[in-house]
């Protein structure tokens, strides 16, 4: 669905954000397209188009429930990937550099990005956004968790908590016009053309799957942006 040569833009992160989980995970993203046929007119716009919860439990086997935060963020995100669970994050896009060109450093504007790694000693994450996977530090990973302090009237970010634990079997090959992903928490992908994996059946199984590429990725982006 990123294929180089589609021709519609991406205007909806968190449809492109889910193509690209659903993928690294091993599963075809394409039936959980159906919640397109849900978008409904109310007279003054559209609404905003999502991959519903139930679609993505029933098909894939994965749980998405919304989180509430009593830690900071980065600490969620490093207990949950210990846990073998992602967490969908909404942040500030003035601090992703894989915006550079519209939002980095100019507006603020919310996205929603899943982090694959984190290290807060070390000021670096590595995340997937749209439809790449990036890297995160310095100054843009302080401005992400508000690590020099949130202004008072930012409110906490909204949290998904995706548990993997009962998810499908996802043991499949793709054509060789698809990318591939580590997940989760291994190193980072690089732009690929063919990949595969075989999984256990189970969530780890599925995160211990070996994932080829072909091509290296484009400078400063471990994943192709698009």
């Amino acid at each position: 669905m990123h294929a180089d040569e589609r021709i519609w833009s991406e205007t909806n992160c968190y449809i492109d954000l889910w193509v690209e989980v659903l993928q690294a995970l091993g599963h075809d993203p394409v039936p959980a397209t159906a919640a397109a046929l849900s978008a409904d007119f109310d007279g003054h716009q559209w609404s905003f188009l999502k991959f519903e919860p139930a679609d993505l439990r029933t098909l894939y086997g994965i749980e998405v429930a919304e989180m509430n935060l009593w830690r900071t963020v980065a600490e969620h995100v490093v207990q949950e990937l210990a846990a073998g669970r992602l967490l969908t994050v909404e942040v500030d896009s003035f601090w992703l550099p894989d915006t550079l060109g519209t939002s980095y450093q100019t507006e603020h504007v919310k996205t929603t990005i899943v982090l694959n790694r984190l290290d807060i000693a070390g000021r670096t994450a590595e995340y997937f956004h749209n439809s790449g996977y990036y890297r995160l530090d310095a100054q843009d990973f302080r401005g992400v968790f508000h690590l020099d302090g949130a202004p008072p009237q930012v409110l906490p970010p909204y949290v998904e908590m995706v548990r993997l634990d009962r998810m499908h079997r996802c043991s499949r090959r793709r054509p060789s016009n698809s990318r591939g992903r580590t997940w989760p928490g291994g190193p980072p992908p690089t732009r690929s053309r063919r990949w595969r994996t075989a999984c256990s059946g189970t969530w780890s199984g599925c995160a211990a799957a070996a994932w080829r590429c072909s091509t290296a990725g484009r400078s400063g982006c471990c994943g192709n942006a698009g």
